[in-house]
């Protein structure tokens, strides 16, 4: 893997953007 830190910032907001969407959908699913 190659060391590219904004590659890495990016999956962790993707990242962290669906586990938001995740846990909203399973709050308004509820």
């Amino acid at each position: 893997m190659t060391r590219t830190p904004f590659s890495r910032r990016r999956f962790l907001q993707l990242s962290g953007g669906l586990a938001l969407a995740a846990g909203l959908s399973a709050a308004v699913g509820s």
